[in-house]
């Protein structure tokens, strides 16, 4: 059974739908990617974010501040 707090944090995000999510323009996040600074996993053609990519990023926006 799954809690509430998972289903809000899903482990697959589509890349797309997380960057409009988050107010980041395409080509910022692809720019992003090609840093390293994002992780992308793909499935087939479409590109997701991971949760523990999605944490490490927001991780690294804490430690620069």
């Amino acid at each position: 059974m799954q809690t509430k707090a998972h289903n809000q944090d899903p482990e697959l995000v589509p890349f797309r739908e997380w960057l409009r999510a988050n107010g980041i323009g395409i080509s910022t996040g692809y720019r992003l990617v090609s840093d390293g600074r994002l992780t992308l996993t793909h499935i087939g053609k479409r590109s997701y974010l991971t949760r523990q990519a999605r944490a490490a990023f927001l991780e690294s926006l804490s430690t620069a501040a």
